[in-house]
């Protein structure tokens, strides 16, 4: 579960399960995918996927940029006068990630303890060497990273106030400074790709062609853009207050740490059967007015 936590934080919970669960069944091999009619090797697989599906949803909330609802909380904060930033997060995120994960991890080696042949059939080749197209996404990702990093570790060492910490770069504008050289940047053909992606250039394609990047998953962004905006609307109508206010007079709760408890526990149903991303806008422009 190491690898799902660690990639989710930096990916979405979906793009990071997306990539872990073939590498997952890859990983059984096609010897023991056959026997997955024995109810041992059943719990074995099930435990997991299930582990990669956990792992990756806790790990979202380590980092700002691990799944939308934190950046529509952070948000909705700034507007009311809480400013949060990328490390300021961190700090936090990761201990309370890492100790979800750890529950989650005791549940399900009790509830899906792995057969013994599960270690005797791990491939120990020498991994293959990097090509240059993964070489310009790890550079990309890790320059990334640090456009997000260094302006909070510049904000510890020369205060709030200064110059640069004030013009400082939006994460979005980081990304889109990070991911700017693979769209340009040729693979030099050594990557490993099924089919040809786009014109060639420079002896091979680009490392993130159009073609790749139009099938993306932008339902996200749309999702989290209409949240946002549903968000926003109840705010500007008044919908937001009517709602706070009716809450609070149907329930007789005044006690902040009851409230908080109260929502904590709607939001958690209201996310088994919604996106979590869309719940966070409603319940976030509504919680402040209560």
């Amino acid at each position: 579960m190491c690898n799902p936590i660690v990639m989710s934080m930096w990916v979405t919970n979906t793009g990071s399960a997306y990539i872990l669960t073939p590498i997952v069944l890859k990983s059984f091999g096609a010897e023991r995918q056959q026997k997955l009619d024995d109810p041992e090797e059943q719990r074995s697989l099930m435990g997991s996927l299930l582990s990669v599906a956990y792992a990756c949803n806790t790990g979202g909330m380590g980092t700002l940029v691990g799944t939308g609802s934190n950046l529509v909380a952070v948000r909705y904060l700034r507007e009311l006068g809480v400013h949060i930033d990328f490390v300021q997060w961190l700090v936090v995120g990761v201990p309370a990630s890492l100790s979800v994960v750890c529950v989650c991890y005791v549940v399900l080696y009790m509830r899906f303890k792995p057969v013994n042949t599960m270690t005797k059939e791990v491939d120990t080749r020498a991994p293959k060497r990097w090509s240059f197209g993964e070489k310009v996404v790890a550079a990309s990702f890790v320059f990334t990273a640090s456009l997000w990093v260094f302006p909070a570790f510049y904000t510890l060492a020369h205060g709030s106030h200064h110059d640069f910490v004030q013009h400082k770069l939006l994460a979005g504008v980081s990304v889109l400074i990070g991911t700017f050289p693979m769209f340009i940047i040729s693979d030099r053909g050594d990557s490993p790709r099924s089919v040809p992606v786009g014109p060639p250039v420079g002896g091979g394609h680009r490392v993130l062609p159009w073609s790749v990047a139009k099938n993306a998953d932008w339902g996200i962004v749309m999702l989290v853009g209409g949240g946002l905006a549903i968000g926003s609307q109840m705010k500007e109508t008044g919908l937001a207050d009517v709602l706070a206010e009716t809450f609070v007079k149907s329930t007789g709760i005044h006690d902040i740490w009851v409230l908080t408890f109260v929502t904590t526990m709607l939001t958690i149903f209201v996310t088994e059967i919604t996106s979590n991303t869309a719940t966070t806008s409603i319940m976030d422009s509504g919680i402040p007015r209560c």
